[in-house]
């Protein structure tokens, strides 16, 4: 886990673990189904939806939207977070690489 904002009493490690495990069985159903690589999960819950994307790598990004979330422009901020993720990312493991030890 990166960094997070969770509900007070969300476990990260566990969040972080079922993040994996979901996008995980998304990823065995598509490839089963012939469908191409996993996107986004999404959840359907009583209150409000929860979305994970996962960025080129194997960062995830897990949003908590409300109902009445317009969902075209979540999408279009979590593309555009992931992609940021995964530039921070890559630069943070370019200087590790680069660096003397």
């Amino acid at each position: 886990m990166v960094a997070h904002q969770l509900p007070s009493g969300v476990d990260k490690k566990k969040m972080a673990a079922m993040a994996a495990v979901l996008f995980g069985a998304g990823t065995r159903v598509a490839e089963e189904l012939r469908r191409g690589a996993v996107q986004h999960c999404w959840l359907q819950c009583e209150i409000g939806k929860v979305v994970a994307s996962r960025s080129p790598g194997s960062t995830i990004l897990i949003a908590l939207l409300s109902e009445g979330s317009n969902v075209g422009l979540v999408l279009m901020a979590l593309e555009k977070a992931v992609q940021e993720m995964a530039e921070a990312i890559q630069s943070l493991f370019a200087v590790e690489l680069a660096s003397p030890r």
